[in-house]
Protein backbone atom coordinates (compact mmCIF):
# COMPACT_ATOMS: atom_id res chain seq x y z
CA UNK A 1 0.00 0.00 0.00
CA UNK A 2 2.68 2.52 1.09
CA UNK A 3 4.18 1.96 -2.48
CA UNK A 4 0.99 2.82 -4.35
CA UNK A 5 1.00 6.26 -2.78
CA UNK A 6 3.97 7.75 -4.54
CA UNK A 7 2.94 6.37 -8.11
CA UNK A 8 -0.80 7.82 -7.25
CA UNK A 9 0.62 11.37 -6.24
CA UNK A 10 3.56 11.29 -9.65
CA UNK A 11 0.48 10.31 -11.85
CA UNK A 12 -1.72 13.02 -10.89
CA UNK A 13 1.36 15.72 -10.77
CA UNK A 14 1.59 14.23 -14.46
CA UNK A 15 -1.68 14.76 -14.84
CA UNK A 16 -2.01 18.24 -13.72
CA UNK A 17 1.10 19.64 -16.23
CA UNK A 18 -0.32 17.64 -18.82
CA UNK A 19 -3.50 20.03 -17.75
CA UNK A 20 -1.83 23.37 -17.54
CA UNK A 21 -0.05 22.13 -20.95
CA UNK A 22 -3.04 21.85 -23.20
CA UNK A 23 -4.96 25.07 -21.36
CA UNK A 24 -1.21 26.95 -22.19
CA UNK A 25 -1.38 25.65 -25.61
CA UNK A 26 -5.09 26.31 -26.38
CA UNK A 27 -5.21 30.18 -24.40
CA UNK A 28 -2.00 30.73 -26.75
CA UNK A 29 -3.93 30.30 -29.66
CA UNK A 30 -6.83 32.17 -28.94
CA UNK A 31 -4.44 34.88 -27.64
CA UNK A 32 -2.98 35.21 -30.79
CA UNK A 33 -6.38 35.15 -32.27
CA UNK A 34 -7.61 38.11 -30.11
CA UNK A 35 -4.70 40.01 -31.14
CA UNK A 36 -4.97 39.92 -34.51
CA UNK A 37 -8.44 40.00 -34.50
CA UNK A 38 -8.40 43.71 -32.68
CA UNK A 39 -5.64 44.66 -34.77
CA UNK A 40 -7.82 44.08 -38.01
CA UNK A 41 -11.03 45.30 -36.62
CA UNK A 42 -9.24 48.91 -35.70
CA UNK A 43 -7.43 48.32 -39.11
CA UNK A 44 -10.40 48.19 -40.84
CA UNK A 45 -12.23 51.55 -38.72
CA UNK A 46 -9.13 53.31 -39.60
CA UNK A 47 -9.69 52.78 -43.82
CA UNK A 48 -13.80 53.07 -43.38
CA UNK A 49 -12.65 56.51 -41.99
CA UNK A 50 -9.32 57.40 -44.88
CA UNK A 51 -12.30 56.27 -47.53
CA UNK A 52 -15.39 58.01 -46.28
CA UNK A 53 -13.22 61.12 -45.75
CA UNK A 54 -13.15 61.62 -49.21
CA UNK A 55 -16.64 62.72 -49.22
CA UNK A 56 -15.65 65.72 -47.15
CA UNK A 57 -12.52 66.89 -48.17
CA UNK A 58 -13.36 70.54 -49.08
CA UNK A 59 -13.00 71.72 -52.89
CA UNK A 60 -10.66 73.79 -54.77
CA UNK A 61 -11.94 77.15 -54.52
CA UNK A 62 -8.64 78.67 -54.22
CA UNK A 63 -8.86 78.66 -50.26
CA UNK A 64 -7.14 76.22 -47.70
CA UNK A 65 -4.71 73.37 -47.36
CA UNK A 66 -2.22 72.22 -50.30
CA UNK A 67 -3.19 74.02 -53.41
CA UNK A 68 -6.85 74.61 -52.32
CA UNK A 69 -7.65 71.28 -50.43
CA UNK A 70 -7.79 71.12 -47.07
CA UNK A 71 -7.68 67.96 -45.08
CA UNK A 72 -11.17 67.30 -43.60
CA UNK A 73 -11.92 67.59 -39.76
CA UNK A 74 -12.12 64.13 -37.67
CA UNK A 75 -14.80 62.35 -38.43
CA UNK A 76 -15.75 62.54 -34.79
CA UNK A 77 -14.86 65.13 -31.60
CA UNK A 78 -11.18 63.69 -30.27
CA UNK A 79 -11.17 61.49 -33.55
CA UNK A 80 -7.34 61.23 -35.34
CA UNK A 81 -6.91 64.06 -37.43
CA UNK A 82 -6.77 63.04 -41.37
CA UNK A 83 -3.13 63.80 -43.45
CA UNK A 84 -3.67 65.23 -46.88
CA UNK A 85 -1.23 65.42 -50.05
CA UNK A 86 -2.79 66.67 -53.37
CA UNK A 87 -0.23 65.18 -56.36
CA UNK A 88 -0.94 67.31 -58.99
CA UNK A 89 -1.08 66.36 -62.59
CA UNK A 90 2.94 67.65 -63.13
CA UNK A 91 3.38 65.54 -60.26
CA UNK A 92 3.85 68.03 -58.00
CA UNK A 93 3.39 67.29 -54.23
CA UNK A 94 1.43 69.46 -52.06
CA UNK A 95 0.53 69.64 -48.27
CA UNK A 96 0.97 71.11 -44.95
CA UNK A 97 3.91 72.00 -43.86
CA UNK A 98 3.65 69.84 -41.05
CA UNK A 99 3.07 66.59 -42.43
CA UNK A 100 5.84 64.16 -43.88
CA UNK A 101 6.85 64.15 -47.59
CA UNK A 102 5.00 61.43 -49.96
CA UNK A 103 7.30 59.05 -51.27
CA UNK A 104 6.97 58.44 -55.17
CA UNK A 105 5.71 54.94 -54.27
CA UNK A 106 2.72 56.21 -52.39
CA UNK A 107 1.59 58.84 -55.04
CA UNK A 108 -0.89 57.37 -56.84
CA UNK A 109 -2.52 54.42 -54.23
CA UNK A 110 -5.74 53.90 -54.33
CA UNK A 111 -7.15 51.42 -52.21
CA UNK A 112 -6.12 51.36 -48.54
CA UNK A 113 -2.25 50.33 -47.47
CA UNK A 114 -0.03 50.01 -44.84
CA UNK A 115 2.77 52.51 -45.38
CA UNK A 116 5.87 54.03 -43.40
CA UNK A 117 6.67 57.23 -43.66
CA UNK A 118 9.34 58.86 -41.97
CA UNK A 119 9.37 56.20 -38.81
CA UNK A 120 5.66 56.46 -38.56
CA UNK A 121 2.97 53.87 -39.68
CA UNK A 122 0.17 55.02 -41.52
CA UNK A 123 -2.68 53.71 -43.55
CA UNK A 124 -2.72 55.50 -46.95
CA UNK A 125 -5.66 55.88 -49.31
CA UNK A 126 -5.70 57.84 -52.58
CA UNK A 127 -8.35 58.93 -55.36
CA UNK A 128 -8.72 61.31 -58.20
CA UNK A 129 -9.98 64.80 -58.19
CA UNK A 130 -10.33 66.32 -60.87
CA UNK A 131 -6.62 66.65 -62.30
CA UNK A 132 -5.32 66.25 -59.46
CA UNK A 133 -4.73 62.27 -57.03
CA UNK A 134 -5.49 63.49 -53.30
CA UNK A 135 -3.69 61.16 -51.07
CA UNK A 136 -5.10 60.70 -47.61
CA UNK A 137 -3.99 59.19 -44.58
CA UNK A 138 -4.25 58.33 -40.85
CA UNK A 139 -1.88 57.32 -38.21
CA UNK A 140 -1.88 53.54 -37.00
CA UNK A 141 -0.39 54.64 -33.25
CA UNK A 142 -3.91 54.06 -32.03
CA UNK A 143 -3.23 50.37 -33.27
CA UNK A 144 -0.35 49.75 -31.75
CA UNK A 145 -1.08 51.05 -28.47
CA UNK A 146 -4.10 48.87 -28.15
CA UNK A 147 -2.38 45.86 -29.87
CA UNK A 148 0.20 46.80 -27.06
CA UNK A 149 -2.26 46.97 -24.44
CA UNK A 150 -4.29 43.51 -24.99
CA UNK A 151 -1.02 41.75 -25.30
CA UNK A 152 -0.51 42.42 -21.95
CA UNK A 153 -3.56 41.89 -20.48
CA UNK A 154 -2.95 38.36 -21.73
CA UNK A 155 0.59 38.28 -20.94
CA UNK A 156 -0.94 38.96 -17.02
CA UNK A 157 -3.70 36.56 -17.29
CA UNK A 158 -1.51 33.67 -18.68
CA UNK A 159 0.14 32.91 -15.37
CA UNK A 160 -2.73 32.78 -13.22
CA UNK A 161 -5.18 30.85 -15.52
CA UNK A 162 -2.45 28.04 -15.53
CA UNK A 163 -1.42 28.17 -12.27
CA UNK A 164 -4.98 27.76 -11.35
CA UNK A 165 -5.03 25.12 -13.44
CA UNK A 166 -1.87 23.38 -12.29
Amino acid sequence: MAAALPSVRRTSIRVAIAAAAVVAVVYFAVAVAVVLIVQRTLTDQIDQRITSSFGRIPGDDGHGGPGGYEPPPPDRFGGQPIILWRVESNGDVRTAPTNPALPASYQAVATPVSATIDDTELRLAGQQVGDDWIGVGQSLEPVSETRGTVILAELVIAPLLIGAVF
